[in-house]
């Protein structure tokens, strides 16, 4: 085992391994250092190895390495450090790679981050866009380390929407955070949130996602114990404790039904039809001989149409139906006194075939 003293003020450490032995790799090490700081150049830095020992392997080594600022008594800047944590975490995601410029040192794998001052955050591969914006809804606390979550990472994740109850085209989205910066360290703080598809969830819904994690808090939330141990220190968002005094929306109330019992006035006449006006209704003739009112009028009832055949309805003023009732009367009246007068007339008249004395 080989140690150098860089890993004192060290303030960002990682580890990978190897496959060869120590002693294949000691005469190596400053081209190990050179190759590392080519994956992860940044100004004022530099890279140094901190230890390289044997592995758990036969012929295989792990190596530790250090970034150090550069001189050594000026801090790296935030900035640096903000691209510096990216690109460690994207190694260890697998989405880059450590290469070497020569074959003698073997190939890297199982790339680890040991500590980064200020914490780490690690967002598993997810089917979430990387454009979509998520609200945390709620965070817990596992004795596992993130490498440890992220091995059964497809166990973990069904488990957790088995807990949660969520439907099939709802997804659960989570964050894991090491305080310590390390991805081999426990605890971890899980932040989870949860989408439908690409939208964020209603009130209603949400206001039902929080009361099956308090209900399932004694359940672990529905993770294995055995695999993820114990949950604990379960807190939701105050964006979530929110909904929980959502109420559901009050049913919209019943149509009114309208009252037909008043007269309704059409602006459309029907074609069968045609309102007498009072004003413009010629003076009957009481001296010639008036036939009975056409059927067209209606001298006792205004007319009713079935509301079928007519879309709107129209209903005759009551001073105009009564006056139009009177007048028929007369006509009716003044035709008997004529008759009777004629009758009258033609009894009394002396016939053709009497003389008179």
């Amino acid at each position: 085992m080989l140690f150098f003293l860089e890993q004192i003020s060290a303030t960002v450490q990682a580890s990978f391994r190897l496959d060869k032995p120590v002693s294949q790799l000691i005469p190596y090490i400053e081209r190990l250092e050179n190759d590392i700081f080519g994956e992860i150049a940044l100004p004022n830095t530099k890279i140094a190895i901190l230890s390289i020992h044997q592995s758990v392997a036969p012929n295989w080594s792990d190596v530790v390495f250090g970034v150090l600022s550069d001189p050594m008594n000026v801090p790296i800047n935030p900035v640096y450090m903000s691209v510096l944590k990216s690109s460690l975490i994207d190694l260890f995601l697998q989405q880059s790679n450590l290469t070497f410029t020569t074959s003698v040192v073997g190939n890297a794998s199982l790339f680890e981050i040991l500590k980064f001052a200020g914490g780490l955050t690690v967002i598993p591969a997810q089917s979430a866009s990387i454009w979509q914006i998520r609200e945390i809804l709620f965070n817990f606390t596992l004795h596992n380390s993130i490498s440890e979550v992220l091995d059964k990472f497809d166990d973990f994740e069904e488990e957790l929407r088995f807990g949660l109850q969520l439907k099939s085209d709802e997804n659960v989205y989570v964050d894991i955070t090491n305080a310590h910066g390390s991805t081999v360290t426990s605890p971890v703080v899980v932040q989870a949130s949860v989408m439908r598809g690409f939208e964020s969830l209603l009130p209603q819904r949400l206001k039902q996602i929080a009361q099956t994690i308090r209900g399932s808090a004694r359940k672990n939330l529905g993770l294995n114990n055995v695999v993820f141990g114990k949950v604990k220190e379960i807190r939701l968002s105050s964006f979530l404790k929110d909904t929980l005094h959502v109420y559901p929306p009050a049913p919209a109330p019943s149509p009114q039904l309208t009252d037909h019992s008043e007269p309704l006035i059409s602006p459309y006449h029907s074609p069968s039809y045609s309102p007498i006006s009072p004003v413009t209704a010629e003076t009957p003739c009481f001296d010639c001989e008036v036939s009975p009112p056409s059927p067209s009028i209606a001298t006792e009832h205004p007319p009713a149409y079935s509301p079928v055949v007519s879309p709107t309805s129209y209903t005759v003023a009551p001073d105009l139906s009564r006056r139009v009732a009177e007048v028929s009367h007369g006509f009716k009246l003044r035709q008997d006194v004529e008759r009777s007068n004629k009758l009258v007339s033609h009894l009394l008249a002396p016939s053709s075939s009497c003389k008179f004395i």
